[in-house]
């Protein structure tokens, strides 16, 4: 299954973890590809860093197929997030 996720919030620790809990929820429907559509004013570094493909558990720790595609608006550390 193809999942779509459109992330429209900025970056805190609420919003990860509601991203977390979609990912899960696909995941759990047989997602085997993801496609990111990212747009955020900003938000928490901190909370960014562990958003980032390579580092947030949304990804590594829950086994998720990297990001096949990534479409991102951003104004701040979320551009690192989109990477």
């Amino acid at each position: 299954m193809v999942g779509y996720i459109k992330f429209y919030a900025p970056v805190t620790a609420n919003t990860a973890i509601q991203l977390q809990q979609t990912v899960e929820q696909l995941l759990r429907q047989g997602l085997s590809s993801l496609h990111l559509l990212l747009s955020t004013p900003g938000g928490s570094v901190y909370v960014g860093m562990q958003m980032m493909p390579g580092g947030m558990p949304v990804f590594r720790g829950l086994s998720v197929p990297e990001p096949q595609n990534y479409t991102a608006i951003t104004n701040s550390y979320s551009s690192i997030i989109s990477y």
